[in-house]
């Protein structure tokens, strides 16, 4: 999978997943310790039949697995490997939305990783903020 990167080609050959489950659509910034990317949520997106039938709504639980994806693909970090996941959810997202979103990986020792995210509309509202720990083995 290639995505695009100011006009360049990225190799995404670690995340081995195909729609609907790939998440990320465009990356937009990558540094060694943040990477922003964004998806777009698409009227047609085989998450959204039948997730409310007034109204659809984009589930809480994609946005984190965008996330996860994230995390995996950027910091080469499988999410079992991950510990003490915590998300909440601030606005609900919406067909047609463009998502952004932001990775930032903390040294907290020798040991201890802790990334943090934050899923943005395009206003620039958070809809969903998000935290976990890695603890490196030996």
């Amino acid at each position: 999978m290639q995505l695009s990167k100011e006009g360049k080609q990225i190799e995404l050959h670690v995340l081995n997943r195909k729609k609907p489950w790939r998440l990320i659509d465009t990356v937009i910034n990558q540094e060694s310790d943040r990477v922003a990317y964004q998806k777009f949520v698409s009227h047609s997106d085989f998450f959204l039949i039948g997730h409310f039938e007034e109204k659809s709504v984009y589930p809480g639980v994609i946005l984190v697995e965008s996330i996860l994806q994230g995390i995996e693909i950027f910091f080469q970090t499988k999410a079992e490997e991950l510990r003490n996941l915590k998300s909440k959810f601030h606005k609900i997202v919406e067909p047609g939305s463009i998502i952004t979103f932001s990775i930032t990986k903390h040294i907290l020792s020798s040991r201890r990783i802790k990334f943090s995210a934050v899923a943005s509309n395009e206003r620039n509202e958070q809809c969903v903020t998000f935290s976990c720990i890695r603890t490196l083995k030996g």
